[in-house]
């Protein structure tokens, strides 16, 4: 299983080098975003942004190839940015594609990732 790391994007994407990784990273307008490091990488933000150039140009280092989730997930009122992360990284570290858990519903979808988190974190 890959780890998981929790650390600031500086930290983060000078010290890691990963051959598979999972990453947690808060930005500085305290919102999350999560990076999975693999051959077939990925850039996770639960808002369906895509990734700025600083994140683009190390997963085009680290990774042969790698996506991004382009649907918004949460709503933009909750603040669980953090527990769609958290939930993406453990999930995906167990091979686990966490978006087939959502829908275009955003309010529902802060209800199931709340459900989601809890679940992983109780078990």
């Amino acid at each position: 299983m890959a780890r998981l790391t929790m650390a600031t994007v500086r930290l983060e994407l000078s010290a890691c080098r990963p051959s598979m990784a999972s990453i947690l990273i808060t930005l500085a307008s305290k919102h999350w975003i999560a990076i999975y490091v693999s051959d077939d990488g990925e850039y996770f933000d639960s808002l369906g942004r895509g990734p700025d150039r600083l994140f683009e140009r190390y997963m085009d280092e680290h990774c042969r190839d790698w996506t991004f989730n382009p649907k918004q997930l949460k709503s933009v009122v909750s603040g669980l940015c953090g527990h769609y992360c958290a939930c993406f990284c453990i999930l995906r570290s167990s091979g686990v594609d966490v978006l087939r858990y959502f829908t275009c519903d955003t309010g529902l979808n802060d209800v199931v990732v709340h459900g989601l988190f809890c679940k992983i974190i109780n078990a």
